[in-house]
């Protein structure tokens, strides 16, 4: 089974959405890393600050105490918990809180284990929880500063020193290895979350957008950009083997190189239906005169009953019967070339449409008689229509001709002419011998015959519907074919009254 072409269109509007989402979604996620880092990073500079001012405020004693010249007040913040500003120092050998802020205080917090940064004097920042709110913090471990030492209180110390015997423990780095200290800060980052959340929002908003506008635009880009394609298609569409023009090229390369094909195929396409047409002509033509002899010696030898014996006289009643449908097939290969030639012209007279198709019937009446088929007809008199009657004749002739043949025996054919309004209908159903619905567009394609259907007694070489179809193209008619019924075929011919 043959898979449906896709739509070129929507597949490229397809492949650029797709490639649309990816760019947006790197371009996005690269706006959104960058907001992020921006955002966290004003919250570090500022927890920053606040660590340089807690270190710049600590002083180790000449006593060994630690000195904080600070309080609350210049930092007012810490001491209400509803800021979320928090700070804490502790002594990192023996775990000794030294200092913490009021905010702290009132809920008994405690730095985490892993705070500690793993390289001294390197600030360390991460993400906590304090009290259910979700802070930022800081902390970093940093030897104290030793205060100033008056000349006196060196000469004690350097007497003490002396006296025992052993400086190392007594000098200001072996002082400030011991009471190295770890300062932590921490500030709410409520504020910057909902920042960056905001900053997420839009940002989405803003490629969802711009990917709606670009999807529509490219829709409008690429409906603009395929324009030849679907003037392309549509000429084509409209090339058959009576109308075989070339199509237009346009200014696109790639649909112009396409057109100029198609034009070249078509090209050759019409010399080769000419040469076959004129071929058929031609041979229709030659055909016409030893055809014609054939018949006249074979109705003269007919005219001479006692001459000839009971055999001979079969023999040419059946060489005159094949003469007569080798006529009529010259005959009507002749009109299909006056046809394709455009020389079959229309000589229009007002006639009695129900009285002609009576007339023709008369002619398969034998015929129909011979199978046993039966017959009806429905008509309306009074129908008058202006065309040309002979080519409608012609026609009908073929039509019947083909109702009669393929009907089986004891068939039935029906025919009619009704009208309705300023229109009329004239309709032939017969029993075919095995026709589908997939066979009905293939009944008007010359030599076309379905293969069940023939057999040596049909004298049929498919070119009667052919040729109606021809023939209802130039008089202005609709022709249908379609199975009412599964085993019954009919024919409508579709067309205009003559007004009053």
């Amino acid at each position: 089974m043959r898979q449906k072409p896709k739509n070129l269109k929507k597949r490229l509007l397809l492949r650029l959405f797709v490639l649309t989402i990816l760019i947006f979604i790197l371009v996005g996620g690269l706006i959104l890393q960058r907001s992020h880092q921006a955002l966290y990073q004003a919250l570090d500079t500022e927890l920053q600050a606040r660590l340089n001012s807690l270190m710049a405020l600590t002083e180790f004693e000449k006593d060994g105490e630690i000195d904080f010249e600070f309080s609350d007040e210049p930092f007012g913040s810490y001491g209400d918990s509803s800021f979320a500003k928090y700070f804490l120092i502790k002594r990192v050998a023996d775990g000794e809180i030294l200092k913490m802020s009021k905010s702290l205080a009132m809920i008994n917090f405690t730095i985490p284990g892993s705070a500690k940064p793993p390289v001294a004097r390197r600030p360390y920042f991460f993400n906590a929880e304090i009290n259910g709110k979700k802070v930022r913090c800081l902390t970093t471990c940093i030897y104290p500063q030793i205060g100033e030492v008056s000349e006196r209180e060196k000469i004690n110390r350097d007497e003490v020193i002396g006296d025992i015997g052993d400086s190392s423990e007594f000098s200001d780095e072996a002082v400030q290895r011991k009471n190295e200290l770890l300062y932590f800060v921490a500030i709410d980052r409520s504020a910057t979350d909902n920042q960056f959340w905001q900053v997420t929002r839009l940002t989405v908003m803003s490629l969802g957008i711009g990917l709606v506008l670009l999807m529509l635009l490219g829709g409008v880009i690429l409906t603009r950009s395929l324009a030849p394609l679907y003037t392309l298609e549509r000429q084509v569409k409209s090339v058959s083997a009576s109308h075989l023009v070339p199509v237009d090229v346009p200014d696109v390369a790639e649909v112009a190189n396409v057109a100029r094909a198609l034009n070249q195929l078509i090209f050759n396409l019409k010399k080769a239906l000419q040469r076959e047409r004129q071929f058929t002509a031609d041979v229709a033509h030659e055909l016409r005169t030893p055809i014609a002899e054939i018949r006249t010696l074979t109705e003269v030898a007919l005219s001479q009953k006692e001459r000839i014996s009971e055999i001979e006289r079969k023999n040419y009643e059946d060489i005159l019967a094949s003469t007569k449908q080798m006529q009529h097939i010259v005959t009507n290969l002749l009109t299909l070339a006056r046809y394709d030639a455009g020389a079959l012209k229309c000589q229009t007279t007002k006639f009695d449409l129900a009285e002609l198709v009576k007339k023709i019937w008369t002619q398969f009446i034998p015929s129909a008689s011979s199978k046993n088929i039966s017959a009806e007809y429905r008509v309306t008199s009074g129908m008058i229509i202006e065309t040309d009657k002979y080519l409608l004749e012609t026609m009908l002739h073929n039509l019947f001709s083909n109702a009669t043949t393929y009907t089986p025996e004891n068939g039935k054919i029906e025919w009619g002419v009704q009208s309705e309004d300023d229109n009329f209908t004239l309709f032939i159903s017969n029993s075919p011998v095995s026709l589908t619905e997939q066979d009905l567009p293939h009944l008007t394609e010359r030599f076309w015959q379905k293969e069940s259907v023939r057999s040596p007694d049909t004298h049929h070489c498919g070119l009667g519907l052919s040729l109606v179809q021809a023939l209802a193209d130039i008089l202005g008619f609709v022709l249908k074919f379609e199975l009412t019924t599964p085993s019954t075929l009919t024919v409508s011919i579709m067309g205009r009254l003559s007004p009053e």
